[in-house]
């Protein structure tokens, strides 16, 4: 008898650091890319946790915002955008801003 463990359900997925837009390495991990459910945003350790993060359309619209509350980890639910392409812009508690693009599928 086989019990179901969580790495049996674990989806493929890569995992996607942050460029500082001075293009300096950032403290930053977001994973999965592309996301269907939830983005899951992670402040390494040397960022002090997270001030905001926010997910905007190609029109600069924020369409998913989350309080942090200088957390080091946050979830985006992102299952009712539509598919496409979208961009994080993240900020550390320690003023480190970054931005990526972000693929949603349905």
């Amino acid at each position: 008898m086989h019990l179901a463990t969580a790495a049996d359900h674990v989806l493929p997925c890569s995992t996607a650091g942050i460029a500082l837009r001075d293009g300096a390495s950032a403290a930053f991990r977001v994973m999965p890319t592309p996301a269907r459910t939830t983005l899951h945003v992670e402040a390494l350790p040397g960022s002090g946790g997270l001030r905001s993060v926010e997910l905007r359309d190609l029109l600069g619209h924020v369409v998913v915002s989350a309080p942090t509350l200088s957390a080091p980890f946050v979830g985006l639910d992102v299952q009712h955008l539509s598919a496409g392409r979208y961009q994080l812009f993240v900020c550390s508690t320690m003023g480190q801003r970054a931005s990526l693009p972000v693929i949603i599928l349905d």
